[in-house]
């Protein structure tokens, strides 16, 4: 794999390098423009998604004094 989509030649980003098709588990190798469309099941690491919302976990230590 390059880093560059097979259709555009554009750099992948992190997210688009990890994506896989959902049935065959190889990687796609394409940018998420030109896989727009196409209909194509694919997964990937979710953490790495720059559309994703990923809310942060609250940490509480239980000092409720120091707010």
């Amino acid at each position: 794999m390059s880093g560059r989509c097979d259709c555009c030649n554009a750099k992948l980003s992190e997210y688009e390098i990890t994506l896989r098709h959902a049935a065959t588990g190889e990687f796609i190798g394409t940018c998420l423009k030109c896989l727009d469309g196409l209909n194509i099941p694919t997964f990937g690491r979710d953490d790495l998604d720059q559309y994703e919302v990923v809310e942060d976990e609250v940490f509480d230590n239980g000092d409720e004094d120091e707010l």
